[in-house]
């Protein structure tokens, strides 16, 4: 049976520019990998002072651990999960403690994955299953590139080799020609790019000098790979979340993220990882999505958007039936968990995942309201440009 509680909206427009990383592309060790797909965090202390939210707090799409370096400086405990490596390389890197010894280490490490023979070709294989990398980028910097990750290997210290790692994964976009644009990947051949050798340098300049600067030292924060579906959590264990799942848009966050996902691990098995994964995208060619939940989505997207409703739909809210089923698992009773979603047009069809979710979540005895807080304007053939949704669904176990 569908959750027959009406949705509560309320305005909070003060808290729009919050759902956005905006706010945080120029904050130090919060942007050292720039994430277009998080949100701020603004918002995550708005959120921590007006439900006085305690932890451990939990957020089981991590991203690049906006929420975990937030709690970090609330002085809270936290947990996060993602089925990303590249997710959480980055945000265990930026909510790790460090202290001077540890600087001194990657400043020399650094000095030694940059002494290199330039007439020498590094062995390390790059395969990526979109395009061959060094169609994205210029002779020079594609030979930096390998040849600091294969240096990479010979560093001893597991936490110093992570903190480089991310270095040399942020300046991708600066070095390449490759562009994300929306959902896809685009390899722009005018496009300015820089020296990688250098900007490798100035990064890790600037991330040691964040840490001396801004750093802080807290607990440092559970972050592990793991499905949002599947959190292998104790029961009642957590006292709030905060989170924003992929937004239903048909984007493959494995393809967006590919290049920096295989320079990580070039075996990694990008089929294995989508697995674990919320399905907001449909691979090119599906005509057949395996069932997950039950008749309780497919009663309420009927209700809403018709027997012929987008097949993606349907998967992207099985999947997250489980995702707040098991959120409400872990959630102790009074706890409160704060999601991040925006609405959707597909198929021409006004998708409302923000009730939608609510709805749901409704079934599994959480009292919900949904927060407003910005309007998108979404590309549809014939009626021009839709506003849609951009919200934070509040819900109370």
């Amino acid at each position: 049976m569908c959750g027959s509680m009406e949705t509560i909206y309320r305005e909070r427009n003060e808290l729009g520019p919050y759902m956005t990383f905006q706010p945080d592309k120029k904050k130090p060790i919060f942007n050292w990998l720039y994430y277009k797909e998080a949100f701020s965090s603004n918002l995550v202390h708005s959120l921590v002072k007006e439900f006085d939210i305690t932890g451990p707090v939990l957020d089981p799409f991590v991203g690049v651990g906006t929420v975990p370096l937030a709690c970090k400086y609330d002085g809270i405990v936290s947990v996060g999960r993602d089925a990303s490596p590249l997710a959480v390389l980055a945000a265990t890197v930026k909510t790790r403690n460090y202290d001077d010894d540890f600087l001194k280490m990657v400043e020399s490490e650094a000095q030694k994955v940059l002494e290199y023979d330039k007439k020498r070709q590094p062995k390390f294989e790059w395969d990526f299953e979109l395009f061959n990398p060094i169609m994205a980028f210029p002779p020079r910097n594609f030979t930096t590139i390998r040849t600091i990750r294969e240096n990479l290997e010979y560093v001893d210290d597991a936490r110093v080799k992570d903190f480089l790692m991310v270095a040399l994964l942020s300046i991708l976009p600066q070095v390449s020609y490759v562009l994300k644009d929306g959902g896809v990947l685009k390899i722009v051949g005018n496009k300015r790019v820089g020296d990688a050798k250098a900007m490798f340098r100035k990064k890790i300049k600037r991330m040691l000098r964040d840490v001396r600067e801004y750093g802080i030292v807290y607990d440092e924060p559970d972050i592990q790979v793991g499905s949002a579906m599947n959190l292998e959590l104790a029961d009642g264990c957590i006292n709030g979340i905060i989170t924003s799942p992929p937004y239903l848009n048909n984007v493959d966050y494995t393809k967006i993220y590919g290049l920096e996902l295989s320079l990580i691990d070039p075996h990694i098995n990008v089929k294995q990882l989508r697995q674990g994964m919320v399905r907001s995208f449909l691979r090119k060619g599906s005509q057949h999505i395996e069932m997950r939940g039950d008749d309780r989505v497919y009663e309420l997207l009927t209700e809403r958007l018709g027997q012929n409703m987008p097949l993606i739909a349907y998967a992207y809210f099985s999947d997250m039936c489980r995702v707040i089923e098991e959120c409400t698992r872990v959630l102790r009773k009074g706890g409160v968990c704060a999601m991040v979603v925006g609405n959707a047009v597909l198929e021409r069809a006004n998708i409302e995942c923000d009730d939608i979710l609510a709805r749901l979540a409704q079934d599994y005895g959480m009292e919900t309201e949904v927060w407003v807080g910005s309007f998108r304007h979404a590309d549809v053939p014939v009626k021009g440009k839709l506003p849609v949704r951009e919200s934070c669904i509040i819900m109370r176990k």
